[in-house]
């Protein structure tokens, strides 16, 4: 009896050592996983709480309030305001075509042709008529580009504007002075005499005009022929708040003279000098229609909800704003 008990404790000492070798190279039979449905991103709110949202065109009717079951509802309250979130990082100027752009101002300053850089400091615009007539248009022949005689220019050597005969206009080109103020204007002014053409006689004068932006022309500076003057003249003055736009136009003009021998005028060196002050002001900026850098800001609603329950002594539960995507 006792060999029988010996033989199948044997037999089964070797069932179990089998069993445990295969069990470790037989992988074990795992459950079949579950496909679980997508759902939408529920996004929760308890009472109190703020939560930033996105809006956009499409409405919006997912949004759930869950409440403790049997628990009346006493009052609810969902609040919406805009906030304003940045969508730009700023602008950067750093160029000619920055500082040159249409819609930017520029009083006294300059841009570096090497550089690009903008500098406060700009030698102003100078018309010393030393080469050709420098973009000056005249209404006949009445003006002129001259470089003889020498008395009739600034300096030792050069040309200038010469005016003689009779009525006639001499026209500079346009130039920007919009955002300038207090711009001076500086111009080298000769009265012929003899010797140096001829002394213009009283009502034979030469003006300074300026172009207004409506397109008139007003005069800010006469000097009289007939008179003691024949001797160089340095005129200097301010330019009026009129004088100075986008298309700021000058112009001299000689109101009469006797023939083509007398009644002579020279100008020369007409300089648009850097005012006192210099400043830069850059193209508009904003989310107006019609600006120049145009901000398109994007708005989302920040919610606050805030729920009202009774104090029931039976409620159990928490309770909240589940807000559906």
């Amino acid at each position: 009896m006792a060999g029988r008990l010996a033989h199948a404790q044997a037999v089964g000492l070797v069932v179990l050592f089998l069993l445990g070798s295969w069990g470790s190279v037989v992988e074990p039979i795992r459950p079949v996983a579950e496909i679980l449905e997508s759902e939408n991103n529920v996004l929760r709110a308890g009472p109190g709480d703020e939560m930033n949202l996105t809006l956009t065109t499409n409405p919006n009717t997912m949004f759930k309030l869950d409440l403790p079951d049997g628990e009346p509802l006493v009052s609810a309250e969902l609040n919406f305001s805009p906030r304003i979130l940045p969508t730009q990082s700023g602008f950067v100027w750093d160029g000619a075509s920055d500082w040159n752009h249409p819609d930017a101002l520029s009083n006294g300053s300059s841009v570096s042709a090497d550089t690009g850089a903008l500098t406060g400091s700009s030698p102003g615009i100078l018309w010393d008529f030393n080469t050709n007539n420098q973009g000056w248009t005249f209404s006949n022949s009445y003006t002129a580009r001259v470089s003889s005689p020498a008395c009739g220019y600034n300096g030792s050597s050069g040309g200038s504007l010469r005016t003689y005969a009779g009525s006639t206009y001499g026209t500079s080109p346009v130039v920007n002075l919009a955002g300038g103020a207090n711009v001076p204007f500086h111009a080298w002014v000769h009265e012929g005499r003899s010797g140096c053409g001829e002394t213009p006689d009283s009502s034979e004068n030469l003006q300074f005009q300026y172009k207004t932006a409506a397109g008139g022309w007003t005069v800010f500076q006469t000097f009289s022929g007939g008179g003691a003057q024949t001797t160089n003249s340095q005129f200097m003055t301010v330019l009026p708040a009129a004088a100075v736009h986008a298309n700021s136009q000058f112009r001299i003009h000689q109101t009469s003279g006797s023939s083509t021998c007398c009644d002579y005028w020279f100008v020369d060196d007409i300089h648009l000098a850097t005012p006192p002050e210099s400043n830069w002001t850059s193209p508009t900026m904003g989310h107006k229609t019609g600006t120049t850098s145009f901000w398109r800001p994007t708005s989302t609603l920040r919610s606050t909800s805030t729920l009202k329950f009774p104090r029931v002594p039976s409620s159990t539960g928490p309770f909240s704003t589940r807000l559906a995507k």
